[in-house]
């Protein structure tokens, strides 16, 4: 018989009930919290979270699923934060109205970045730099360091972004070619 989410394996035990009850709300947790993390297994993670069981996955499967999505939050946000600021960037990010404008861009580039990079469109984030443009898009305002990280991703992507905020974020600019 195979097990689904419709059809969860049934528990041994009520440890097992406990346990998987704990692995779903990490799942959700996690969701929450950066659902871009979970990459390749972000279908299996939503399964997961509305389902409220493990389905077909077993609880190994399920802490390597997590593991994985911590490891990509977590190198996301220490690039983040150990991120060079260049001086050029710094004094851009530094105009009113700049911080903003790089909020929208990384939003706007997710919504474009469907497919999380997995497909060579030309749409949204690029493989190298969808997991950062996901991070900084999901946050709720920019200090420095996070407009200077959002203007040097962004740069890489400027041709997709509506006129009116290229111009914000890059005209004037040594690096707004």
């Amino acid at each position: 018989m195979a097990y689904t989410h419709e059809n969860p394996k049934p528990p041994r035990c009520r440890g097992d009930i406990k346990e998987v009850a704990g692995w779903v709300e990490d799942v959700r947790k996690m969701l929450a919290k950066g659902p871009w993390s979970f990459a390749r297994d972000r279908e299996a993670a939503e399964a997961i979270a509305a389902s409220g069981n493990l389905g077909p996955h077993r609880p190994d499967d399920v802490r390597e699923i997590l593991d994985r999505a911590g490891r990509i939050y977590g190198s996301t946000r220490r690039r983040l934060e150990e991120w060079h600021l260049g001086a050029a960037y710094v004094e851009r990010a530094s105009l009113p109205g700049v911080p903003a404008a790089a909020r929208e861009a990384c939003q706007y580039l997710t919504a474009l970045d469907a497919d999380r990079a997995q497909e060579p469109n030309r749409r949204g984030w690029g493989s190298s730099t969808t997991f950062a443009g996901h991070l900084l898009a999901g946050m709720p305002e920019f200090g420095l360091r996070e407009t200077v990280y959002a203007l040097e991703l962004l740069h890489k992507h400027r041709r997709q972004l509506p006129p009116g905020l290229k111009a914000t974020l890059f005209d004037g600019t040594e690096f707004g070619r």
